[in-house]
């Protein structure tokens, strides 16, 4: 079962018809009635009852659920890896009451990007260690 002939029966099912589905999706009438009798062979029921109006039996209202969850998460794994060329987070600097009463300024790189600075209550001996350290290079940055 292709997500290609879940997005067609979803269409049918919206328009109740498959001609004007055929039109909404750009294919022939003759295209996609055979390609929902292929897929009620290929699931073994039957999924529509024809009249005027296309009626869900109760295996097309239950297919109608599962695709509208299949096609939904597609299109929620599509936009996600869309938006992953774009940076975003959250970016924290602990100041230390280093830099208390100076005006530093932090511009995010993109609109997706937040920036918050902590002031940490607890002194620290800027020249020890690890914590110099980075104040020198955070200090040759600026």
């Amino acid at each position: 079962m292709e997500l290609r002939i879940l997005r067609y029966f979803l269409t049918v099912v919206r328009e109740e018809n498959i001609t004007r589905a055929a039109d909404i999706l750009h294919i022939t009438q003759p295209t996609l009635s055979r390609q929902m009798a292929q897929l009620e062979e290929e699931l073994g029921v039957q999924l529509f009852i024809r009249g005027k109006h296309l009626l869900l039996t109760d295996a097309g209202v239950m297919l109608r659920r599962r695709a509208e969850e299949v096609v939904s998460l597609m299109n929620k794994i599509e936009s996600e890896f869309e938006e992953q060329s774009e940076i975003g987070g959250i970016i924290s600097i602990g100041t230390g009451g280093l830099f208390e009463g100076s005006r530093m300024v932090f511009r995010p790189l993109s609109p997706e990007m937040s920036m918050t600075s902590v002031l940490a209550w607890k002194k620290f001996q800027p020249n020890f260690g690890a914590a110099g350290k980075f104040l020198e290079h955070f200090k040759s940055m600026l």
